[in-house]
């Protein structure tokens, strides 16, 4: 997967995926001419919190504005967006 970006079917009725760094990603839509407004992390640090922790937080109004508030400032950062599982691209045809 790291040579080639490639990630293949790990059982039977699995898929076949591409995999890229943010890097790639932004190089990919600037090749194809689309104007990237963002690449966001969907699942950064905060896919290692729990789902009790989570759960916790959201419960509570001042612990759920600070989650979100946090979320929002990690999402876009550039040295963790390594970090997430899955990037999602936001961009627009010129």
């Amino acid at each position: 997967v790291e040579r080639t970006g490639i990630l293949t079917p790990g059982f039977e009725g699995s898929f076949t995926g591409n995999t890229h760094t943010a890097s790639q990603l932004r190089a990919e839509f600037a090749r194809d001419d689309l104007q990237l407004d963002a690449v966001l992390a969907i699942e950064g640090v905060a896919s290692l919190w729990t789902a009790d922790m989570v759960e916790a937080r959201l419960a509570n109004e001042l612990d759920r504005d600070l989650l979100f508030d946090s979320l929002r400032a990690l999402e876009a950062e550039p040295d963790l967006i390594g970090t997430s599982g899955h990037l999602l691209a936001v961009a627009r045809v010129v």
